[in-house]
């Protein structure tokens, strides 16, 4: 679960960029092509890269972002897209559906964000990505609920309660 304490939202007005979130995307030019398009409207950005953030950083560019632009490439769980929602902060998810592992050349179907919902953000084609794009996924953003998502599905208190059915279902 997460923590619903620490990874709590702060008001709306406080929000003064977007943030990009980067894992293992140096090589391909989706970030230029963002950072463009925010910088088109006139979008403040901040940048973090996985691995190379503190967990008390992250929060508070979370608290501090509109959104969050995720150029992740495969999730199992998204513990930081998680996170995020948990502090109200909707995501916009670049799609990556193929992972290629470098060492074989194998390849195989995946996801970026694989509990993202309606209520928490949506998918995006970077070839299909610009200005109006940008544009319209923030005015979105203002009326997403992904706190409530979390909240409903994955706080300590739902997940107990699925635990406990689980097993008073195997042993009635």
């Amino acid at each position: 679960d997460v923590d619903l304490d620490y990874w709590s939202p702060s008001k709306f007005e406080k929000r003064k960029y977007v943030l990009i979130y980067r894992k293992f995307d140096n090589k391909d030019g989706d970030f230029e092509r963002i950072a463009s398009c925010c910088e088109s409207l006139g979008i403040k950005y901040r940048v973090i890269e996985y691995g190379k953030y503190s967990k008390k950083g992250f929060r508070k560019n979370l608290k501090r972002s509109h959104f969050v632009i995720w150029l992740g490439t495969t999730e199992s769980q998204g513990i930081a897209l998680l996170e995020s929602w948990s502090t109200n902060t909707a995501t916009f998810v670049r799609v990556k559906n193929t992972y290629v592992d470098d060492e074989t050349g194998n390849s195989f179907d995946s996801s970026s964000a694989p509990y993202l919902t309606d209520s928490c953000g949506e998918f995006f084609n970077i070839e299909e990505f610009n200005v109006a794009k940008l544009k319209q996924f923030l005015a979105l953003s203002k009326s997403l609920a992904p706190r409530k998502y979390v909240l409903d599905n994955y706080s300590k208190s739902r997940i107990d309660r699925n635990i406990n059915l689980l097993f008073k279902n195997l042993y009635s």
